[in-house]
């Protein structure tokens, strides 16, 4: 049996995903976990087979920044990563820090399922649609530093705060939203740009003109 965890910030999420899992008898579901930091230490401490990898974890935490770090601590894992963007950045990103396959969170179960046996029988998988944008940016043939990603309005807000230097809960109080979600909206921030803290996104800011 394949043996598989899941990192993801919503609680209903990893139940979700247990849910389909368990029905598959190829599948031995090990749990899911919100805080990355301990699944490191379950992973450290237990055999597992594929690690499903939220790309934008909350509270600023950053699903490839831990696939770079799992791939390099625990080269035997195979590592899915998860999103609901479809961003060519995100994906080749995520691929070049170690990970072996890419689906997104619309995927149905059994895309699931063949996702988790590919990787795991060493192959890469992408799910079909992200395999047209991968052709459609390769036949463009721009280099990954061309990239500029699509920012949604609020994104574009919080990023021009961040810029000006504004902290999380300053952030909060002029947008009327909470931490939490501030702290989301910059993770996610962080996976779009491909920059590690939040200096390299005023970096990106003004270097591709975004705000």
């Amino acid at each position: 049996m394949i043996k598989v965890i899941s990192i993801d910030d919503h609680p209903f999420v990893l139940e979700g995903y247990q849910s389909v899992l368990q029905i598959f008898s190829d599948i031995d579901w090990l749990g899911g976990f919100s805080d990355p930091n301990k699944a490191e230490s379950f992973l450290k401490q237990n055999e597992c087979d594929v690690v499903m990898m939220d790309i934008h974890l909350g509270d600023g935490a950053d699903g490839i920044h831990w696939c770079k770090k799992f791939s390099k601590e625990l080269p035997h894992l195979k590592m899915l990563g998860i999103s609901t963007f479809d961003e060519f950045g995100i994906i080749k990103s995520f691929l070049r820090a170690g990970g072996n396959g890419f689906i997104l969170k619309t995927a149905d179960k059994d895309i699931l399922h063949e996702a988790i046996l590919a990787i795991y029988e060493g192959e890469e998988y992408l799910q079909s649609e992200l395999k047209d944008i991968l052709l459609d940016q390769a036949l463009k043939n721009k280099k990954p530093s061309e990239y500029i990603p699509k920012l949604s309005l609020r994104e574009k807000e919080i990023l021009k705060l961040i810029v000006e230097e504004y902290t999380t809960q300053e952030m909060a109080d002029a947008l009327n939203l909470s931490a939490h979600t501030i702290e989301s909206h910059r993770g996610n921030l962080i996976a779009k740009l491909q920059v590690k803290n939040v200096a390299g996104l005023v970096r990106e800011a003004y270097r591709k003109n975004l705000i």
